[in-house]
């Protein structure tokens, strides 16, 4: 039996927003995350998130979720059971994973990949390799998107899932093999590939 393709795989596209980059001092404020399995869309999350502490004004002007938005909601503790079964059996993709990692460390022990990285190797045209500039430099277009801003986690997962297959696009028409291995040692050192985790 031949082995899927990337596209062929399932992916779970995550982002959170935070009280700030340091994932010792700071906490979530707000997780999305969605699954994709050959290509399609096949369950959507998003929550915000109870940081059980403030929210820094100028963290605030960035994604504009306030102390007010986030009071009475379930902490991250709560909702990392439902995570945690929804990405089971997935590749996990953040723009910067790194970074969305440190913060969701219970899904840091599976397979990942980093949009940020592979946008890195094979759009060396593009401005930058921020997720909002890659989403206007591919012309990412979604209904979902229609009244969401940038900064905010569900809006930045569906950018994200966009930009991340594009790049696959690029990278298989380069002449790298389709298949998750191949990506995984192409991605090195941004990647973790143990797939029985």
């Amino acid at each position: 039996m031949p082995a899927k393709t990337i596209r062929e795989s399932r992916f779970a596209f995550v982002d959170v927003e935070t009280t700030g980059i340091d994932p010792n001092k700071c906490a979530v404020v707000e997780v999305a995350c969605q699954i994709v399995e050959a290509g399609e869309v096949v369950a959507s999350f998003e929550s915000l998130v109870n940081p059980c502490r403030g929210i820094p004004p100028f963290v605030t002007a960035i994604h504009g979720i306030h102390d007010g938005m986030v009071w009475g909601q379930p902490t991250l503790r709560e909702l990392a059971h439902d995570l945690r079964r929804l990405c089971r059996g997935a590749v996990v993709v953040a723009h910067n994973a790194a970074f969305d990692l440190r913060f969701l460390p219970f899904l840091a022990g599976g397979p990942s990949a980093c949009s940020w990285r592979l946008a890195s190797l094979v759009v060396p045209e593009a401005p930058n390799h921020k997720n909002e500039t890659l989403g206007r430099f591919f012309g990412v277009s979604d209904p979902l998107l229609d009244g969401r801003q940038a900064h905010r986690a569900l809006a930045d997962v569906i950018v994200t899932r966009h930009v991340f297959f594009r790049c696959v696009e690029r990278y298989v028409a380069a002449g790298h093999a389709d298949h998750l291995d191949a990506l995984f040692d192409f991605l090195q050192p941004q990647y973790q590939r143990d797939l029985s985790a």
